[in-house]
């Protein structure tokens, strides 16, 4: 159902929602800048400084309890959906949404990409449904940026995939006593300052159809969301994505077809950045392994992976994912699946000449960065990229 409301499916049904919510979890970041080891803030480096943030904002539940059930058992299932709405509970999505707006205020990026931007609502059947608590990571957001009356007025949201899973069931009628609907989206948020933004979005054509049936109850989708705008006298592209998990590579191989094509018609300064979920720093075989990153960084794709041109890659593995599930303990990232990408519009000659120019940030993974009940900010690592242009790119 898209977009919005909330459905109510059998119970027989039940089971395939499982996978859905699953599909939301991970196995297992134009332009070029300044001194090097230094991070130029957006707001107030060079005029030619372009600035990026890319963040999975993480659901905030652990989906795993949801795999072992038998769905022919309904007290298993409301049992399973129960733990997994107090998880999503437990993870403060509130404080969460403080701590990235502190980032977004921090840094004033020119671009903010967001994935995972969930929101959930329990409803209540007593007996007509009314709801009884609702969490919405991007509203939150939002929300603080108005009231810091940060310079984002613009943005575009794209719904994704969207359901509902039973949290009471009166076993004398087989009656829903409670549902837990949830929905997922991508969102991109830009600096008002950018001129002439023109925005486009689309969901893949490649999705996971749930059953696998002509007639689907639900479909697992994924999006990509092209902010075009005016930048130091050139039209730039930024393109935000969130590929589908390692786990169902045939739809993640088939939605990086689909990008990869959507990319090559962009002409000018272009940066993809999100989740690819494709791990940079495994090989063929591991289970965070994809090929999307290579056929992104090489011929096929064009563009060069800002990190490993950045001065902190000499010394940092860069990895972005992914925390323990409840946020809680050390960071332990061990996978590099979050990305800023870029294509120049005239390439620099020779190897290693953009170094220098990019200067990159892990951020969400310090002790300063825990909420005060001491979570981390998502399970994956923000990326910060700032870029400057070149003169023949103006």
């Amino acid at each position: 159902m898209k977009p919005g409301g909330f459905h109510v499916l059998p119970i027989g049904a039940i089971g395939a929602l499982t996978v859905l919510l699953g599909a939301c979890t991970d196995a297992g970041p134009g332009s070029l800048t300044g001194p090097q080891n230094t991070i130029i803030h957006a707001n107030r480096g060079l005029p030619q400084d372009l600035e990026v943030y890319s963040q999975n904002l993480y659901l905030g539940g652990d989906t795993g309890p949801l795999f072992s059930l038998d769905f022919g058992n309904p007290v298993a299932i409301v049992e399973a959906t129960q733990t997994f709405w107090a998880s999503v509970q437990a993870s403060d999505i509130p404080s969460r949404a403080l701590e990235i707006v502190d980032e977004i205020e921090a840094r004033m990026p020119h671009v903010v990409a967001l994935q995972e931007a969930f929101q959930f609502t329990e409803i209540a059947f007593t007996p007509a449904p009314q709801p009884v608590a609702h969490y919405d990571l991007l509203a939150a957001i939002q929300t603080e940026i108005a009231a810091r009356n940060l310079p984002y007025a613009r943005s575009e949201v794209i719904m994704t995939t969207d359901g509902a899973l039973p949290l009471g069931i009166d076993f004398s009628t087989f009656d829903f006593t409670g549902v837990l609907q949830f929905a997922d989206r991508n969102a991109v948020l830009v600096r008002d300052d950018l001129e002439n933004v023109d925005f486009t979005s689309k969901i893949y054509d490649a999705f996971i159809p749930i059953p696998q049936t002509p007639t689907p109850l639900l479909l697992v989708e994924r999006a990509w969301i092209l902010a075009s705008f005016d930048f130091d006298g050139t039209r730039h592209n930024v393109v935000a994505t969130h590929l589908e998990t390692q786990g169902a590579q045939p739809i993640h191989d088939w939605q990086a077809d689909e990008l990869i094509a959507t990319l090559n018609t962009l002409d000018g300064p272009t940066i993809v950045m999100g989740d690819l979920n494709s791990d940079a720093e495994a090989q063929p075989g591991d289970p965070s392994w994809t090929p999307t990153y290579g056929r992104l960084t090489s011929a096929e794709g064009g563009f060069t992976d800002a990190w490993e041109v950045a001065a902190r890659a000499r010394t940092d593995p860069g990895f972005t994912c992914c925390t323990a599930k409840d946020l809680l303990g050390p960071a332990n990232l061990d996978e590099r699946i979050d990305f800023v990408l870029f294509r120049d519009a005239e390439s620099f000659e020779g190897e290693g000449q953009h170094r220098g120019f990019v200067i990159m940030d892990i951020i969400g993974t310090r002790r300063l960065d825990q909420t005060a009940g001491g979570l981390w900010p998502s399970d994956h690592a923000g990326l910060t990229a700032t870029l400057r242009t070149p003169l023949g790119m103006r």
